[in-house]
């Protein structure tokens, strides 16, 4: 009899057979859909290298170093700059270099896809892209499954070494710790938005330890892991050759490293790249007791970029308690009651066993500065020493008889501290602070970027360095010839940002000073006014980074960019940084001032704004004030026998000369701010104070009757130098300078600009 049916038997049967068939089928269809979407990525992103290649071929001459696209969820971020692709692609980066190289990832939230600027094909791997691009293998970061290079991570956790299987496989990681591992990143630079757990593969090609694959061999170095909002550096082993091999340890978990005095630099070497904060405390100067105390230090702090395996070097000042100047720059007292000058604390890029070397100071990317010394000659002749500075030394306190002597400039970006031209004490300079007059009992000048004058007479009141960050607003560079820059930006390329600058008064400085804040103390137990006793360096690894150092230099020129040009007796130097319209913003210098009462004339403010190319050059030479009967830099007339000098102008060039009188250079003056005249004091009836610098005309300055009756005869103009009184017979002013005065009595100088004013004809003629 023919079956109709299935018996049970056969029906179980053929329901087991086809449960068989179906746990085959299933992951052979799996693995199909798989592959096909691993298929249309590599198409997507052959897509996108044609439409790379012509973006190139139409736009090569507008692309500067590179250009870079961002696809996210489908759409081009950049709504004003496309690439004209075909398919849809989730999320992307792509970037194209000048010289018509291409790079890509994209990811479909599952898989990548990704190129290098030096590969041929694209590879794929299970994972996402990160917008983060990794220089040394000139390709984007991937994160997930795989890392770009296509190297397979195993990384598993265990409680502790112990717990390690006794054999694995080549470039097993474990990682001791009691969070999980939630991902893994794998780069020698941090990743932006860590979750909890996510571990960080730090790579290095100099390191022996190792994972790799038939193609690749990378080094690590060590682990990182994110636990509660930070990077924490975990005990962690690779397998390599057949056994375990520890990964880098740090003692300090924290990665906090501080550094007290050791009269020789100090090596710090960074364990990981990332971001460090540097923090820089400056020594006090010298004290005779707690009433004439030595000037307290500054205080410094940035962020700083530096790669796995950088080197800087730190010096720490030292506070004296003799005549001799702490280490690090300060400069030497003199007498039984001087003290010298606190050293400075400072950061550089190149290293010498010499603190004075000038390599070692040109290199310098952070300074901290250091204050001046106390004297005590006698009753009348008592100071306290000036704090180290922001961007300029502070002055310290004492009695009248200290004030008479008191130094003329303290120390600034550009200059070193200018002692009282009584008895001469030593000028600061550059790293250094200067030695006191070699009488009496008189205290040495702080240590800086630049530093302080030393005293010019017992017990004359001197002054602290001033200080010194890369990037921060306000400071002013130097090159190798030690002419200023005009730009915070150190020539070494390094610098901080998140930048605080707090002098040893406690007020903080951005371009100017601000407020009293207070600064914290070195030993980390609240705030002080001034760093006290011997310099002190923290440095702090604040976290892993995730934009190339170039990147955010950019950023910060982009956003934020001035350059400041103090006077220095010299021409400094612009050079434009990219293509762009400048603003440019001159100011004059003031005439010498007999006194508050019977002051030189204030100078002149000129703007405007230029369009510049990158790299062009131009020169800036800035005015200097008259102290004296000698006119002040560029261009300002003498005076005469206690008459002021004229003050010199401000102008801007397009060809330098170390002569600021060059014909040359004087005809190629673009923009000029005039300076103001001196004034004179000859006796109660002939008294002037300066005219100032003027617009298109000069303007005349104020005197008596008497010196009225010698007012110059003419202002200077667009085209002429002011006259002088016919009687007596001043100088007139000229092209570039103004006139000296009357070689008789009491006289004062003309002021310089475009053209220069009338030296004066009479005792207290006014100018």
């Amino acid at each position: 009899m023919k079956k109709k049916g299935f018996t049970l038997i056969e029906l179980l049967g053929v329901i087991v057979i086809l449960s068989v068939v179906a746990l085959i089928t299933i992951p052979i269809v799996t693995n199909v859909i798989e592959d096909i979407k691993k298929k249309a990525l590599v198409n997507s992103a052959n897509g996108i290298l044609e439409a790379a290649n012509y973006y190139y071929t139409i736009h090569r001459n507008d692309i500067g170093e590179y250009i870079g696209f961002e696809i996210e969820d489908n759409v081009q971020v950049d709504s004003n700059n496309k690439l004209e692709y075909k398919g849809k692609i989730k999320n992307g980066y792509v970037r194209i270099t000048n010289t018509g190289m291409v790079a890509l990832c994209i990811d479909d939230e599952t898989y990548y896809a990704t190129k290098t600027l030096n590969e041929n094909e694209v590879t794929i791997g299970d994972g996402i892209c990160t917008a983060d691009f990794d220089n040394d293998f000139d390709g984007f970061i991937t994160t997930g499954g795989a890392n770009y290079v296509g190297i397979r991570l195993d990384l598993k956790n265990y409680k502790s070494a112990s717990d390690l299987p006794r054999t694995s496989h080549e470039g097993y990681i474990g990682v001791i710790s009691d969070v999980k591992i939630s991902g893994y990143y794998f780069s020698h630079e941090g990743i932006e938005n860590p979750k909890e757990g996510f571990v960080w593969v730090v790579q290095n090609s100099k390191a022996d330890a190792h994972i790799k694959n038939d193609n690749s061999k990378i080094g690590v170095t060590s682990i990182l892991q994110y636990v509660n909002g930070k990077w924490i550096p975990r005990e962690s082993y690779i397998y390599n050759e057949d056994k375990w091999v520890q990964l880098s340890q740090f003692e300090n978990t924290d990665l906090i490293w501080n550094f007290d005095h050791e009269n020789a630099y100090e090596t710090f070497k960074a364990p990981y790249s990332g971001i460090y904060q540097v923090e820089l405390w400056g020594a006090q100067g010298g004290s005779i007791n707690a009433t004439y105390a030595g000037g307290l230090g500054a205080y410094t702090k940035g962020d700083i970029y530096l790669n796995q395996g950088e080197e800087i070097y730190l010096y720490i000042g030292t506070q004296p308690t003799t005549t001799a100047g702490g280490y690090n720059g300060g400069g030497n007292g003199y007498g039984g009651s001087g003290r010298g000058g606190g050293g400075a604390t400072d950061v550089r890029t190149a290293a010498s066993s010499n603190w004075n070397d000038s390599a070692s100071l040109k290199a310098r990317i952070m300074v901290a500065a250091g204050g001046s010394g106390a004297s005590t000659h006698d009753t009348s002749w008592e100071t306290r020493g000036g704090a180290g500075g922001g961007l300029i030394g502070k002055y310290g306190t004492g009695n009248s008889s200290a004030m008479a002597y008191k130094s003329i400039r303290p120390a600034t970006q550009s200059l070193g501290g200018l002692s009282h031209f009584t008895y001469q004490g030593a000028s600061g300079g550059f790293g250094y602070g200067g030695n006191s007059y070699a009488n009496w009992s008189n205290g040495g000048g702080g240590s800086g970027w630049y530093g302080g004058a030393g005293a010019a007479h017992a017990g004359a009141i001197t002054t602290g360095g001033s200080s010194y960050i890369s990037g921060h607003i306000g400071c002013n560079s130097v090159d190798d010839d030690l002419k200023s820059t005009g730009s915070a930006y150190s020539k070494t390329g390094k610098f901080f940002t998140n930048t605080v600058m707090i002098d040893g008064d406690g007020y903080s400085w951005k371009d100017v000073m601000g407020t009293q804040t207070m600064m914290p103390s070195k030993t980390n137990t609240g705030t002080v006014y001034g760093n006290s006793g011997d310099g002190h360096a923290k440095i702090t690894l604040k976290t892993p980074f995730y934009k190339s150092e170039e990147t955010l230099k950019n950023e910060i020129i982009n956003n934020n960019k001035a350059w400041y040009y103090d006077f220095n007796n010299s021409y400094q130097i612009f050079e434009a940084p990219k293509n762009g319209m400048y603003k440019i913003e001159l100011w004059g210098a003031e005439g010498g001032s007999v006194n508050a009462t019977y002051a030189g004339g204030k100078g002149a403010y000129t703007s405007g704004e230029i369009y510049l190319e990158k790299g062009q050059k131009y020169y800036v030479y800035v005015g200097g004030k008259s102290y004296n009967s000698t006119g002040g830099y560029n261009g300002g007339g003498n005076g005469y026998n206690g008459g002021y000098g004229g003050a010199g102008s401000t102008d801007i060039r397009t060809v330098p000369s170390d002569s600021w009188n060059n014909k040359s250079s004087l005809y190629s003056r673009i923009m000029v701010a005039a300076g103001g005249s001196g004034s004179s004091n000859y006796e109660s009836s002939w008294i002037a104070s300066g005219g100032a610098g003027g617009g298109l005309k000069g303007l005349f300055g104020t005197g008596n009757s008497s010196a009225v009756l010698f007012k110059a005869f003419r202002e200077a103009t667009q085209s002429f130098g002011g006259t002088a009184h016919s009687t007596y017979q001043g100088a007139p002013g000229g092209f570039g300078y103004g006139g000296n005065s009357y070689a008789n009595w009491s006289n004062s100088g003309g002021g310089s600009g475009w053209y220069g004013g009338a030296g004066a004809s009479h005792a207290g003629a006014i100018t």
